[in-house]
C-alpha cells in the first residue's frame, strides 16, 4: 500500500530527527563502545550472569529522561498517563522511521529502548487495572519498576500433555456460557482427557511453530531456517505435530 502520511505525522518525524541530532547523537558519540564492534562486550556484565552493564542501563535511562522531558517518550500513551494518545498509524510510522536509521541510542530494538517508548502493557493497566496495579504505571515508564512472570514449567514433574489438556479444558469450562453449549467441543474435551499420551521428556520448544515462522529455500521445497520466537518447555514434537495437523494419538475419535 502506498499513501502519504498526514501532515501532523511528518511534522512529528521531523521533530524527532531534530531532537536526535541535538540531544541523542552527542551522547552516542561519547559512548561509542556501546554501538560499534565492541557493543555486546561493553553492554554485558560478564561477572554478574551476563546481565546488562550498569553503565549501559544508565545511558538508556538518560536518553529516556531527555525524551520524556520534551514529550517524546510517552507520545503513544493515553493522556491519563502523561501521553499524547497518538494514533496507531503515527506510532507505526515512527517505529519504522527510527528503525530505518539503524542501530543507535535513539532506537535500539535489541533492548526495546527508544525515544518514543514502547509500553504495550500501560494502556491495559490504565483502562482495566486495579488501583494497586495502576501504581506501577509511572514506574514502568521511568524504568524504576518492572513487571515479570514466573516460568513454572521447568522442573515440573508429570505428564506435559496432561497439564496442557487440563489447563485448556479448565479454560473452556471457565469461559463458556450456559446459553452457548457446544456438544462437539465437550466431546473433544472428554476424548482428550481419556487418551492422554505418555510424555515424560521435556525439551525447549519453539513458541509459535507455524509456516509463517520458518524460512524456505528459494528454489527447493525445504526449510532452511526457523525464525526466533518465544520458547516454552514441553514435549519436543508436540508443536510440530500440531502445526502440521498430524496426530500424536493413533486412535481416531
Amino acid at each position: 500500500m502506498d499513501f502519504d502520511l498526514p501532515r501532523e505525522i511528518t511534522e512529528k518525524l521531523a521533530e524527532l530527527d531534530a531532537f536526535i541530532e541535538a540531544e541523542i547523537k552527542p551522547m552516542e558519540h561519547e559512548n561509542r563502545q556501546f554501538f560499534d564492534h565492541r557493543r555486546e562486550h561493553a553492554r554485558t556484565d560478564w561477572d554478574h550472569d551476563g546481565r546488562p552493564r550498569a553503565e549501559w542501563r544508565a545511558l538508556i535511562s538518560e536518553m529516556e529522561c531527555r525524551a520524556d522531558k520534551v514529550g517524546h517518550l510517552r507520545y503513544g500513551l493515553p493522556k491519563s498517563c502523561g501521553g499524547s494518545a497518538a494514533s496507531n498509524l503515527a506510532i507505526a510510522a515512527i517505529r519504522e522511521h527510527l528503525a530505518a536509521k539503524g542501530l543507535g541510542l535513539h532506537n535500539d530494538l535489541q533492548d526495546e529502548s527508544s525515544i518514543v517508548g514502547n509500553f504495550p502493557i500501560i494502556p491495559a493497566i490504565a483502562d482495566y487495572g486495579t488501583p494497586e496495579q495502576k501504581t506501577y504505571i509511572e514506574g514502568i515508564i521511568t524504568g524504576k519498576k518492572h513487571l515479570s512472570f514466573g516460568l513454572t514449567e521447568p522442573g515440573h514433574a508429570g505428564n506435559y500433555f496432561k497439564r496442557q489438556i487440563s489447563r485448556w479444558s479448565g479454560l473452556w469450562g471457565q469461559y463458556r456460557r450456559g446459553d452457548e453449549d457446544n456438544p462437539d467441543l465437550d466431546r473433544v474435551v472428554s476424548w482428550l482427557a481419556e487418551r492422554v499420551p505418555e510424555s515424560e521428556t521435556l525439551a525447549l520448544c519453539h513458541g509459535d511453530f507455524r509456516i509463517a515462522n520458518v524460512m524456505f529455500h528459494k528454489a527447493e521445497p525445504r526449510v532452511i531456517g526457523v525464525l526466533p520466537n518465544a520458547a516454552r518447555v514441553g514435549r519436543h514434537l508436540a508443536r510440530a505435530y500440531a502445526a502440521r495437523g498430524l496426530a500424536l494419538i493413533e486412535e481416531e475419535p
